[in-house]
């Protein structure tokens, strides 16, 4: 698998999360919802991220993740997918 692919794949996760969790946000605000509605729309929009591509990027997609494994190791990419515990 390309590097590139792994870097979309983590670019789509990132998307996702806040896509779906910034909306959630404002149609709580207009319908009046409360935190457990947004709890649970963030919670949905992580598990359809690592459903679809968290196998290809290992499922870091938390922006601070990522950057804190770049300065850690130079990497944005994880190493724990390659290991074969994903089968």
């Amino acid at each position: 698998m390309e590097n590139w692919q792994k870097y979309a794949a983590e670019a789509y996760g990132t998307f996702v999360l806040v896509g779906i969790g910034t909306g959630a946000i404002m149609a709580a605000s207009v319908a009046g919802g409360g935190i457990i509605e947004i709890a649970f729309a963030f919670g949905l929009a992580l598990m359809a991220g690592l459903y679809t591509v968290g196998r290809i990027s290992g499922g870091h997609f938390n922006p601070a993740v990522s950057l804190g494994m770049f300065l850690d190791s130079g990497s944005l990419l994880p190493t724990w997918p390659d290991t074969g515990l994903l089968r």
